[in-house]
């Protein structure tokens, strides 16, 4: 059945297992994006190519409306300046902060950059590197 993209929202939370979620304020968009490096494992007889997966890695994006009293945005921002680690989700949270669908993960700030049209709201968006293996939630 297809989903409504905009039930998942970004998070960030203090661990892997999701615990003291903290919302982004003012999310208009995110992606996840997990990919997989393919290694070559052709012998020299064979017209095809063959492969073997390799290490995994993945991103996650976000564009919100910039809020200088939002803790979490505050957060991405010391992260990416102090080089601080940070733990988000991407997912959809019940009662009682319970994760019903989602994927949480370590990751580091690797950008965030402002847009400031003439009359519009001021808008960031923020790029991370997944770092490690992230977990699906609930397990």
């Amino acid at each position: 059945m297809a989903e409504l993209g905009r039930n998942k929202k970004i998070y960030l939370t203090k661990d892997l297992n999701a615990t003291k979620l903290t919302v982004l304020k003012g999310e208009t968009t995110h992606s996840w994006n997990l990919t997989a490096e393919a290694l070559d494992t052709s012998d020299k007889t064979s017209k095809w190519k063959t492969y073997e997966y390799g290490a995994s890695t993945g991103t996650i994006d976000a564009t919100f409306f910039a809020d200088k009293d939002d803790a979490a945005q505050s957060e991405l921002l010391t992260g990416l300046m102090t080089g601080k680690k940070v733990f988000v989700l991407s997912g959809v949270v019940g009662d009682n902060d319970a994760v019903t669908d989602g994927m949480v993960a370590e990751c580091l700030v690797t950008s965030i950059g402002a847009t400031e049209d003439n009359g519009a709201v001021s808008s960031r968006t923020v790029s991370l590197q997944i770092n490690g293996e992230p977990k699906m939630l609930p397990a």
